[in-house]
């Protein structure tokens, strides 16, 4: 249950974040910005591991087992690439996203709330399927 309940946290950040940047897409990048470097690239290592180990553990309490295990262990394979990238790398990934138009940075963040709304869904509590 506590992973569930971190899961179904974590969807309303993403839904919200997503569609705050979504409105004001240079929030985006301004958001971005602290977790490039140490210490905020150990942050966002620490908060997509949070959210792999939560997918994994809510997995049999969410309506798609399955899916959360899938998206946990892509989500533990992307927190593990961060320091491997380091902060130059990500800072010229960020620097890239901040020159694509605006459109794109939308779509993106449609992204985003479409996989919050997604773990929203799927993590809410006693409305299981199945």
């Amino acid at each position: 249950m506590p992973a569930l309940v971190v899961t179904f946290a974590i969807a309303i950040a993403m839904i919200g974040i997503g569609a705050y940047a979504m409105a004001l897409p240079s929030f985006l990048v301004r958001f971005a910005q602290p977790f490039i470097r140490s210490p905020g690239l150990w942050v966002a290592f620490l908060l997509r591991i949070l959210l792999a180990t939560a997918l994994w553990f809510a997995a049999a309490e969410s309506r798609t087992p399955t899916t959360f295990r899938i998206f946990g262990a892509v989500t533990l394979l992307g927190a593990m690439a961060l320091p491997l990238m380091g902060s130059a790398r990500l800072e010229a990934l960020v620097r890239w996203g901040s020159r694509q138009p605006a459109w794109v940075i939308r779509g993106v963040c449609g992204i985003v709330i479409v996989f919050g709304l997604f773990l929203f869904w799927s993590s809410t509590l006693g409305w299981r399927s199945g």
